[in-house]
């Protein structure tokens, strides 16, 4: 396993950034230097969306009404706010460019049903996504430090995950074969953070 920073160059164009300490594989941590200086390109193996997600952006049928209160464990709506925030969350020039989402996740106790899930997504789900992981290991350090010294946020793993776009995330998140998966995924965490991770901006 080691460990990689950003290169200055790169840091420049960033305004502001996180540090999270990930320990990698080694053979997921070479396949990120085999690709550090490729601009990220879509998956040859994603089957084409649906027709009427083909015009860039969320098809109105897709979306759900919103639903009064909160949702509850796992729960999918691809509602009004939700595309909105999908819609709005690249510039309008990288909508339809790879995207990558930085997960962070605490599991409740063990790791095991999350890695249930990672199996049945790669196999279920993941191509017909345009959905690639890039890597997954664990968090080797809170990010956040109290006055006191002590950790306030910890976490137990990390991936990077490339959609072929953002369009390619939306329509996973409409989907009937989706929603049991994430509810799987949820009842074994105490708690995730999901970052929308734009490199192909760098590159232009």
């Amino acid at each position: 396993m080691k460990e990689s920073k950003l290169p200055n160059e790169a840091l420049k164009h960033i305004k502001d950034h996180l540090t999270i300490p990930v320990s990698l594989p080694q053979d997921q941590f070479q396949q990120l230097l085999s690709t550090s200086k490729s601009r990220p390109k879509a998956s040859e193996k994603t089957p084409p969306l649906p027709q009427e997600w083909r015009n860039g952006g969320i098809p109105k049928s897709a979306i759900t009404a919103a639903k009064d209160g909160s949702l509850g464990p796992g729960e999918l709506h691809l509602d009004p706010s939700m595309a909105e925030f999908l819609f709005n969350a690249l510039p309008a020039k990288l909508a339809d460019e790879p995207v990558s989402l930085l997960n962070l996740f605490k599991y409740k106790g063990s790791s095991a049903i999350h890695d249930d899930y990672m199996q049945d997504f790669k196999k279920g789900f993941g191509s017909s996504a345009g959905a690639t992981v890039r890597f997954m290991g664990p968090v080797s350090g809170p990010l956040r430090y109290g006055d006191d010294g002590k950790a306030e946020q910890s976490w137990d793993d990390a991936n990077l995950v490339q959609y072929d776009t953002i369009w390619h995330y939306a329509y996973m998140l409409s989907t009937d074969l989706y929603a049991p998966m994430n509810k799987k995924k949820v009842s074994g965490l105490d708690d995730t953070c999901i970052l929308c991770v734009n490199e192909v901006e760098l590159w232009q």
